[in-house]
Formats: structure tokens, sequence, C-alpha cells
């Protein structure tokens, strides 16, 4: 099994296309796969199961860090996808930032991976809230793959420098798993435009250990077609090609 956990430092930057695409996708090619959405929003729960009322129903995304739903499952919502499972964001999930410590998950980890393990998951993807705090950090304790979305702006290296920085410390301390890695994928990318070209040149260049070759395009109309639909880019009538393409190679690329 395997956790991939997708954040930013900024909201509006496309995470919740790239975990729900990343979920999609490996529930597609056969594997048992969790979204687990951390973020108080609950886009991506809404987007798989077209459930609006979702945000407003506890006893979602929380149960994550539940002390005994290893013993009786996981107690996961269905979405309509074959292979493809949810725990649901809501609005009540900020008072875990208040209330819970990221050391919880790191003496709770074993038991929580095992759970997810024993419940058949192949994958588990954490779609997170765009803030440094509890549940961006346990979504990192927990996962084998971290997965950065950013936009090609100039001030996202000095955001990058910052996360790396607390990956580094992360490390330093034990706190993450044996293999973990970090990943930095460049979504909403229009390489036309010349300073937007510039800033992915510049970052592949300067971490080509984190960044990944592979970049998304900026389709928006396409994606909130998808997201009307619940269902993949892919399967939109119409749907570019490249884009489809993208979407569907982001799991492949950041397991490689």
């Amino acid at each position: 099994m395997k956790i991939i956990a997708v954040t930013n430092q900024k909201g509006g930057v496309g995470k919740t296309t790239i975990s729900s695409h990343i979920a999609f996708g490996l529930a597609e090619n056969g594997h048992k796969t969790l979204l687990v959405d951390l973020d108080g929003q609950g886009q991506a729960g809404i987007y798989l199961t077209g459930d609006k009322d979702l945000i407003r129903r506890p006893g979602g995304a929380d149960r994550l860090f539940s002390q005994d739903w290893s013993r009786s499952g996981v107690p996961s919502d269905a979405t309509g996808h074959d292979n493809l499972f949810l725990l649901h964001g809501h609005s009540d999930l900020a008072r875990l930032d208040e209330s819970r410590k990221p050391e919880e998950v790191l003496r709770s980890r074993d038991g929580i991976r095992s759970g997810l393990e024993s419940a058949g998951f192949d994958f588990v993807v954490i779609d997170t809230p765009p803030a440094l705090a509890f549940r961006q950090i346990a979504a990192v304790i927990l996962a084998d793959r971290l997965v950065t979305v950013v936009e090609p702006e100039e001030k996202a290296m000095s955001g990058l420098a910052r996360v790396n920085e607390v990956i580094k410390l992360m490390r330093a301390k034990g706190a993450l798993v044996p293999d973990f890695a970090m990943k930095i994928l460049l979504n909403k990318v229009d390489l036309r435009v010349s300073e937007q070209k510039k800033v992915v040149e510049a970052m592949q260049e300067k971490m080509p250990q984190l960044v990944l070759s592979l970049v998304i395009p900026a389709r928006p109309g396409v994606v909130n077609k998808a997201y009307s639909a619940r269902v993949p880019v892919w399967n939109v009538k119409g749907a570019d090609k490249d884009f489809s393409d993208a979407l569907r190679r982001i799991a492949a690329v950041v397991l490689e």
C-alpha cells in the first residue's frame, strides 16, 4: 500500500483537481483507492459524489485519526466509481488543527497504515488544506509520496524553499517513512506565456530532483465540465488529449 499526500501553501492552485485525478486514475487501473479529503471545503468529496451536503456531515476524513477505526474497519463513503472510496471533508475539520498534535499521528502511524492495508486499499490519496497546520503535517507524516502543487510564478520559488526546509527538519527528526519522496508538480501551465516558460525552466533546472518534468496545462473549462459530470477529464467529450493524457500520467510519474 502507498499513501500519496497532495499539498500546497496557497489556495486556488488546482490541488483538488490533481488529487482527484490521481485517485480516478489509480481506481480505473484496478487499484482499490481511498481518497481522504482533509480540506474543510470538501470539494474533492463533492466532485466524486455530487453530494453538496457532505461538508455539513461530520464523521468523514477525521475518522482517519480515530483510535478505534482500525478494529472496526475503514468506514468510508461509496462514490459510485469502481474501486474508489472516500473519507469526505466537512466544515468541522478545522478543529483538528486546534485539538490534535502531529506527534499523535507519528505514534499511531503504523496502526493507521496497517488498518488501511488490512481494509484492502492499494492506494490512499490525501487532499489537504492550504495551511501548514496539523492536517497538512499529519498527511506528510503518513505519506510515502508528497506532491506539492504549484503554479509557475516567481513567488512559488520562495514558498517551495520553506516547504523543503520543513521536510528536511521532519526527516532529521525521523518523522517520515523510510522511502518518503517529495515531488513538485507544476499546474495550470501555459508555455506560450514567456514568463511562465521561464519559471518552469528555472525550477526544473534549480530543483531537478524535486520538480517533475510532467507539467499540467491550464484548461479551466474542461475541468469545470468534468467536475459537474463527476467524471475524470479524460471522460469528458471533446477534452484536449494532451491535457487528459497529462492527468492520466500523474500517479505513475509520482510513484516512479
